[in-house]
């Protein structure tokens, strides 16, 4: 049957049995075999639907979608037409080398995506989840198969399938941190929630799919399934198209600018061809295209393919799983990172920090291996007084009842030495009303009821205190200064118990249990930052790099932690309530001075990525749970954890870290950095390559009657192997010194900046110069045939430009330096560039298909007269020129 009124209905508000009755079901015997069908049939399986997975031909075809590749594949297109028009092969040949390489650029681009894609599934886990539903009797079916109406028991250990209102509970606590980010568990109950619009961690009275049952038993009927749960929801919002990164944009712009050039002197060269030279129309057309290949930097797609695939092999070593490769370098321009709390920052586990016995507080760290009587005693309550377990090394439970344990383990009390000791002969629950446990223990002869709770519950039951191993009466003066102490470390973010005992001579009934209670002490705890993350932040800092911390945990917790770990700087605490409040100009207006965000919601995060993005940052968004994911996708770059990290933040994320560790994302960000400055280098360095060869054939043809200096093939070669090895080499050169402590790169910088154009441009000239310079020499005073002129133009650009990528290997040091030389790969790219030259000369075979000839020494006395100036000059230009390059 059709239920009304089912989505967005606020059940927390509701009674149990108006649920039940809305829902059309029965607490006792659930529904009919049938009614679940038919449901199953109107809402679909338990699970959220995963954007559609790409196919592999399309992923391909992906590869080839970019401003760059266009060209040349325009240029092939041409190039072809132009052969089978006029019957020659070298035309061909351009055609089907540019083909090559635009194919196995596609190959190493698909590759790479591919992996990343089946390294993500990989992550996922396979098993189908199982859980005990009520339909007319009980039985274990998949969670896949449940619908809103079916009654679930639920107990300790359970994964919450989907969302639902308890019905009965005992004792019942559930762990919330992967939705809420609230790091400790949460005591649940039957009575319904006053108030609209609860954040989802007030809502005592539900449970939501994901998290996980640490403590009792439940019953529940389900009020939502599939993508209508707060997972599913968070999972809808996250289904956006992903924005391009910065090198997506900034290559996309270099190719725009390059295709702007090519057109421009193309049409030139066309146009002054027939014009004033009176050149035939197929000829001029053939010589624009020689213009074109000249222009463009073939080699550019594949080496920048490259440079990020193995840039992504260097994230993996420091723990990260990069799924896009543009995403790699966008880390090394963030200048915000926006991190939750709960499990990254913090190492999501409770730990006792603090106890108070003998009327002070003392840190654990500080206690001597010899406790003192009362600590023992304390102790004694907090280890039995557990329902906590330990099995093998691992201890399960609720997390505050954990941190307990592993507190009294530490200074000598094991839980089950004690158990065997001191067996539980009674207890009574947790019960949310009472905000306390207590249990009967054995002790010799006797009975010790033990009692721990929260200190204002604890202390009302209290008649008397241990302090310095004797009783001393409770008064009403005592009993606030104790409450004030708790308070007080309240105030600074830590969670506090009071534990209590009373001791009988024989086993007492349930009703004497919590009454004249003698108080022992309290402990304060927390969930603490990660030893590294102090650390990773001053390094972050000094790189210029803020960090905000956003989490659904309460405003004390987070200050106390970013207090703690040096994160707020002068910076202010802003609540849900507070931000909700603003306008979303107002928060564009305040977000820089905040360094804190507590109590948010899913959608309260995006709209804080979209007030930092308002001010021109790049935003990166670290997390682990469900509630992270809207945040993920919609930073320029997210950062899941692979650990701990729900599925839905894994598919959301650009990278995922496969040791939760925040330390991994400061490496992430130098390597993001050097892969940057290698983009850098490598473009500049092509570029001013290919401006060289333009403008080398544009002289030689406006200004002077002889032949061409370079012919189609041979501008080829050197865009393809001479420059292609080298700008490979440059792409995985090492970082340079003082990389973290330069500020983050603004976002309008890109890689031809203004000052780089100039740069480029100016080295371009200066090759040209030494080009045309060996050109005209070699034409009248040696006298040669054109043939060796070009051969000799064809060398002295190659071992010139060979040269010149070792200028490259700084932004700001000089060429002769030791420094120059320490990039290995970069000496062995050079060393087999020039080989392969030699044999394109001297060759036989290869001479024919290059229209190269031999030359002498005298050409070779030329070439290398003629780049040892050369280079003084390009030093000259970089060493002038660093200050504002760099």
């Amino acid at each position: 049957m059709r239920i009304k009124g089912l989505v967005d209905n606020n059940w927390y508000q509701k009674t149990a049995e108006e649920v039940i009755n809305t829902l059309k079901t029965d607490a006792s015997t659930g529904l009919s075999q049938d009614e679940a069908s038919a449901r199953l049939a109107e809402f679909g399986h338990n699970k959220i639907k995963e954007a559609k997975k790409k196919h592999p031909v399309f992923i391909f075809l992906e590869q080839f979608n970019d401003f760059i590749i266009w060209i040349l594949i325009a240029a092939a297109i041409v190039s072809a037409f132009i052969g089978f028009k006029s019957g020659t092969s070298e035309e061909l040949i351009d055609a089907f080398v540019i083909g090559l390489i635009l194919f196995l650029n596609a190959i190493l681009g698909f590759v790479q995506t591919f992996r990343a894609e089946k390294a993500l599934e990989a992550l996922k886990k396979l098993s189908a989840l199982k859980i005990i539903v009520i339909r007319q009797k009980e039985y274990e079916i998949s969670t896949e198969l449940l619908v809103p109406g079916d009654i679930i028991m639920l107990e300790a250990g359970d994964k919450i399938p989907a969302d639902g209102r308890i019905i009965e509970a005992a004792s019942f606590a559930v762990q919330e941190s992967s939705l809420t980010g609230e790091s400790h568990a949460v005591e649940k109950n039957p009575e319904p929630v006053i108030g609209k619009n609860l954040p989802l961690g007030d809502q005592s009275d539900m449970v939501f799919s994901g998290t996980t049952v640490v403590r009792g038993r439940a019953k529940v009927v389900i009020t939502a399934t599939g993508s209508n749960t707060q997972i599913g929801k968070i999972a809808k919002l996250i289904q956006v198209p992903q924005e391009k990164t910065p090198l997506q944009v900034e290559l996309k712009k270099v190719g725009q600018q390059i295709t702007i050039a090519v057109l421009f002197i193309a049409f030139f060269v066309f146009v002054f061809g027939i014009v004033v030279k009176g050149n035939p129309v197929t000829l001029m057309f053939l010589t624009a295209v020689s213009l074109a290949v000249a222009a463009v930097p073939e080699g550019l797609p594949a080496v920048v393919t490259v440079t990020l695939a193995i840039g992504v092999q260097h994230m993996s070593k420091v723990h990260a799983v990069v799924k896009r490769l543009h995403a790699v370098e966008t880390l090394g321009a963030v200048d915000y990172i926006c991190s939750d709390k709960t499990g990254t920052i913090t190492l999501n586990e409770m730990m006792v920090e603090h106890f108070y016995v003998d009327g002070s507080w003392a840190e654990v760290g500080s206690l001597k291996s010899e406790v003192s009587a009362p600590l023992a005693k304390l102790f004694q309550i907090a280890v039995l007084c557990n329902d906590a377990r330990i099995s093998g090394e691992e201890l399960l439970g609720d997390p505050t009842e954990t941190a307990l344990i592993a507190a009294g383990k530490k200074s000598g009390f094991d839980k089950n030495e004690l158990e065997n000791l001191h067996k539980r002969a009674d207890e009574l629950p947790f019960d949310s009303e009472r905000k306390m446990m207590t249990t009967v223990n054995k002790f010799g002869n006797d009975f010790l009821s033990l009692t721990k709770g929260a200190p204002e519950a604890v202390i009302g039951l209290c008649r008397q205190i241990l302090i310095n191993g004797e009783l001393k009466d409770i008064d009403s003066n005592e009993a606030k200064c104790l409450l004030e102490e708790t308070s007080h470390m309240a105030s600074k973010g830590y969670r506090t118990l009071a534990f209590a005992y009373r001791q009988f001579s024989a086993k007492p009934s349930k009703n004497d249990l919590e009454k004249d209670l003698v108080l022992v002490g309290f402990s304060a705890l927390i969930d603490p930052a990660r030893p590294e993350v102090i650390k990773a932040l001053e390094v972050a800092k000094r790189a210029g790099i803020k960090v905000i911390m956003i989490t659904g945990d309460h405003q004390l917790t987070a200050q106390k932690i970013a207090s703690d770990i040096g994160l707020l700087d002068n910076r202010k605490v802003m609540t849900s309530v507070e931000l909700e409040k603003l306008s979303d100009q107002e928060l564009v207006e305040q977000i820089e001075g905040i360094g804190v965000f507590s109590r948010v919601n899913p959608e309260q995060k995006v709209k804080i990525l979209k007030a930092l993005k308002a001010h021109g940052h790049i935003v990166s968004m670290t997390g682990d749970g469900v509630n992270d994911a809207p945040a993920l996708k919609g930073a320029d770059i997210g950062v899941a954890m692979g650990i701990t990290g729900t599925d839905v933040s894994k598919e959301a994320a650009d990278m995922i870290l496969t040791d939760d560790n925040f330390a991994s994302i400061v490496k992430a960000v130098k390597l993001g950095r050097m892969i940057f400055d290698n983009l850098k280098k490598f473009i500049s360095f092509l570029l001013s390559c290919n401006v060289s060869e333009v403008l080398t054939i544009f002289f030689a043809f406006i200004v002077l009657k002889a032949g061409v200096p370079l012919l189609p093939i041979q501008i080829l070669w050197i865009n393809l192997i001479t420059d292609g090895l080298p700008a490979l080499a440059l792409g995985v050169d090492p970082a340079e010194e003082g990389l973290m402590k330069r500020p983050p790169r603004d976002k309008s910088e890109g890689i031809l900046s203004k000052q780089n154009r100039t740069k480029v441009i100016l080295e371009g000239a200066i090759l040209t110069v030494m080009a045309v310079g060996v050109f005209l020499i070699t034409t009248f005073v040696f006298k040669t045939s054109i043939a060796v002129a070009q051969t000799s133009v064809f060398t002295a650009l190659v071992l010139a430009q060979l040269v010149h990528s070792f200028n490259y290997r700084s932004f700001d040091k000089t060429f002769f330096s030791l420094n120059t030389l320490k990039n290995k790969w970069l000496l062995l790219a050079s060393s087999a560039s020039a080989v392969l030259h030699l044999g394109v000369v001297y060759i036989p075979l290869a001479r024919p298909i290059f229209k190269t000839t031999p030359i002498d020494l005298t050409q070779w006395g030329l070439i290398l007269i003629s780049i040892f100036f050369m280079e003084i000059a390009l030093d000259r230009v970089k060493i002038r020129k660093s200050s504002s390059f760099s």
